[in-house]
């Protein structure tokens, strides 16, 4: 299960953390995860995960009601998440 924290950043229209590796980005019924950060390196593309249909994605999602979000976490399920003391199989967060 994925839970998506929606922090001080994430509200629609903001990009400006778009461009970090591990944001996801929701628009338009796309869940797009930016699996790397920009590169200097002239005609490398970005990584981008389509969560949806579990695949790499050329789509790119960038639109005015896009929302990203930096903070994340990945649990077994539901009932794990609720339980008191519980920790995530996987948690995103960036450098403070």
């Amino acid at each position: 299960m994925l839970d998506l924290d929606l922090g001080l950043y994430a509200y629609p229209g903001n990009t400006d953390r778009y461009d970090n590796a591990g944001t996801i980005a929701v628009s338009d019924g796309q869940v797009v995860l930016r699996a790397n950060g920009d590169s200097p390196r002239p005609h490398s593309r970005p990584a981008r995960i389509n969560l949806v249909e579990f695949r790499f994605s050329d789509t790119n999602p960038i639109s005015e009601d896009m929302t990203c979000i930096d903070k994340w976490a990945i649990w077994l399920n539901e009932q794990e998440r609720l339980r008191l003391g519980a920790t995530p199989l996987f948690e995103f967060k960036p450098k403070e």
